[in-house]
Formats: C-alpha cells, sequence, structure tokens
C-alpha cells in the first residue's frame, strides 16, 4: 500500500495518492513513514492542519516504538509546517 501511495504522488495522482495511505495507516497506524509521506501529499494540497495533524500522529507512535530516526525526521517536518 505504501509503495501504490508514493507511486500515484510521484503521478501527482494527489487524491489517489491520500487514498491509499489512508488504507496504509487505518491496518497498520503505527507506520511512522506513512504519516510521513501522507503528511507531505497533505501539504501539496495545502491542508496543512491535516498534515500536522499527521505528523503529530507518526512522531507519537514513532516515540513508542523508540524509533530515533523517524521521530527526528518526523519532528523536523513539523517544525517546517509550524508557524
Amino acid at each position: 500500500m505504501y509503495s501504490i501511495a508514493q507511486e500515484y504522488a510521484t503521478a501527482n495522482e494527489l487524491q489517489l495518492s491520500l487514498q491509499w495511505f489512508e488504507k496504509l495507516l487505518a491496518q497498520h497506524p503505527t507506520h511512522a513513514y506513512g504519516h510521513y509521506h501522507y503528511a507531505k501529499v497533505l501539504e501539496r494540497c495545502e491542508r496543512l492542519d491535516h498534515a500536522m495533524a499527521a505528523l503529530r500522529r507518526g512522531l507519537a507512535h514513532a516515540k513508542q516504538a523508540q524509533d530515533g530516526k523517524a521521530s527526528a525526521e518526523l519532528a523536523s517536518y513539523l517544525d517546517e509546517l509550524s508557524p
């Protein structure tokens, strides 16, 4: 699902990409990079509040899993989007 969502994002099929990321995260809510790239597509759709919410959820999961690399990347991206 992650790869399909990424392919749609690359092809600029953003709504289809969002749908696949949503399927992925519904089945695998702890997929940190799913949250990260879902936020990227949401940002491209100018849905910044939703993108920041996705990053916060991903960050919480990454911290719980003690995934320092994912936590740092999610936090950095969240800082970029935060006003």
